[in-house]
């Protein structure tokens, strides 16, 4: 879809749209998407967020107009987490640890502009592809907050480990602070949702680098967690040794 929302400029773009009468409070709904879209204002010079070029609300319907992000060939879109779970494009474990260490890249700058994320997942990273060569963008801001003023969470009691499992398995990137004691939101959340994104793309490209990486950021104690600027330093390293690999392995390899 083109559209010509700067003059003399055309931009292939995306259409998020809500519909209003699906909840219980209209209004706040429109609010909250006006608000993403602020957020992501306020980023889109960063290259790994999404450009957004407004937003609209007309009756019951509201539609935020951003970046197309995908295949500009197919006019197709993909995950982070369909790469993953299907190797599909297929890709070179040195290309999936360049995105991943764009995303942290992202985030890290995201951090230090006073604005947390709360939402990093494998399912929130889309993968563009214009040309020879495939960049990851983090999207779904729609949970994001300023960093001095985070949300408190709600408490949960699990009945029994089996049930303390499941929800561990349900949400695996959330950090177990805010479920089991209420904790805010925070920068250790978001790094350990990025660590959790880290050893998964460790699993899938078979580098035990990466696992140990992303185990280092999901520690369950939250101060034990490493800054960002860390985890970009050795992803930087982990780069590096995979360019000396002369069979670059891709995804589906053994």
């Amino acid at each position: 879809m083109s559209s010509n929302l700067l003059p003399g400029h055309y931009h292939l773009v995306a259409v998020k749209t809500a519909f209003l009468n699906n909840y219980s409070n209209p209004d706040e709904a429109w609010g909250k998407m006006v608000v993403e879209a602020r957020v992501m204002k306020f980023l889109d010079d960063l290259p790994s967020v999404p450009r957004v070029f407004g937003v609209f609300r007309q009756g019951d319907v509201c539609c935020m107009i951003q970046e197309f992000i995908g295949n500009t060939f197919t006019l197709s879109s993909t995950t982070f987490l369909d790469v993953l779970l299907t190797g599909q494009p297929s890709l070179s474990a040195l290309e999936c640890i360049s995105m991943t260490s764009e995303v942290v890249i992202a985030l890290n700058d995201m951090h230090k502009r006073g604005i947390l994320h709360n939402d990093v997942a494998a399912r929130n990273i889309l993968i563009h592809h214009a040309g020879t060569s495939y960049r990851a963008k983090l999207t779904d801001f729609g949970m994001a907050c300023r960093v001095q003023y985070p949300r408190a969470h709600r408490e949960l009691t699990f009945s029994s480990l089996d049930e303390l499992l499941q929800y561990n398995q349900d949400h695996p990137e959330v950090a177990p602070e805010k479920y089991l004691d209420g904790a805010c939101d925070s920068v250790n959340g978001d790094v350990y949702s990025i660590g959790y994104g880290i050893r998964i793309v460790g699993v899938a490209i078979r580098s035990s680098e990466m696992v140990e990486l992303g185990k280092s950021c999901t520690s369950f104690d939250a101060e034990d967690r490493p800054s960002l600027d860390w985890v970009i330093n050795i992803l930087d390293i982990i780069k590096e040794n995979e360019k000396s690999n002369p069979t670059c392995r891709g995804i589906n390899g053994p």
